[in-house]
């Protein structure tokens, strides 16, 4: 039998990345503002209520005040996903490629749990170009076509599709600024990733907040004279035990 990733189709994948980008829309904000006037009253005319009354009216209004209050909730403030306790993840941004003279952009939803990934790349209009799922067993390519590629990993799978070497097994890591070598690694005064040297890989991080724990908002991968990848990270979320198991079970 066969143990690799089975990928999902032609159209789960049209349907998984118009879902995929419909989640990242990006609704515009309106604001309306009402202006009261005061209610009119002919000269002459007796107010609304008598002085002894004012007292019972002030009540009323307090205690409707007091009650109103009850009712709204505080806003919560999701937790921030913090960097370095950040294993199993989901992301979703774009990317740009640039590769001998050509150019590719897109969309990426990429799932990496602890027994392996699942990456969806979609056009810049969120419609599916292919599925990549990789773990243990090994890794597979699924066209939007219905085309289906196999390899024993996912780095061996990228470089016989796209011709060049692309290590998804590193790249996991890089997103968030780890790395075996220290001596490698360049660090901002908040002490962020800002610069990681990998063999012949340059990896550069910028962030779009100052928390010290903040995960890169953009990431340039960059093989000299071979390979240029350009990351925009729009949403980070960390992945629990339960959701991060194998894609491909």
């Amino acid at each position: 039998m066969d143990a690799r990733p089975q990928g999902r189709g032609a159209a789960h994948l049209a349907r998984s990345a118009k879902e995929a980008s419909g989640q990242r829309g990006d609704p515009g904000s309106t604001e309306e503002v009402l202006a009261l006037s005061p209610p009119y009253r002919k000269a002459g005319a007796r107010p609304l209520a008598a002085a002894g009354q004012r007292p019972l009216l002030l009540l009323c209004a307090l205690l409707g005040l007091s009650a109103c209050g009850t009712l709204q909730a505080p806003a919560v403030t999701p937790p921030l996903v913090q960097r370095d306790s950040l294993h199993a993840f989901s992301l979703a941004g774009r990317f740009s490629l640039r590769h001998d003279g050509k150019s590719s952009i897109g969309q990426l939803n990429w799932r990496h749990g602890q027994d392996g990934d699942e990456l969806l790349l979609s056009s810049p209009l969120g419609q599916g170009i292919a599925e990549i799922v990789s773990n243990a067993s090994g890794a597979r390519l699924t066209g939007n076509d219905g085309s289906v590629h196999d390899a024993a990993s996912a780095d061996e799978l990228l470089l016989s599709i796209l011709g060049y070497p692309l290590p998804l097994s590193k790249l996991s890591d890089w997103v968030r600024g780890r790395t075996t070598d220290a001596d490698q690694l360049t660090v901002d005064p908040l002490g962020r990733p800002l610069h990681l040297r990998d063999e012949y890989w340059r990896i550069d991080y910028e962030y779009d907040s100052d928390d010290p724990q903040a995960l890169p908002g953009r990431l340039l991968v960059e093989r000299e004279s071979v390979l240029e990848l350009r990351l925009r990270i729009d949403d980070w979320s960390p992945l629990a035990p339960a959701d991060s198991a194998d894609p491909a079970r």
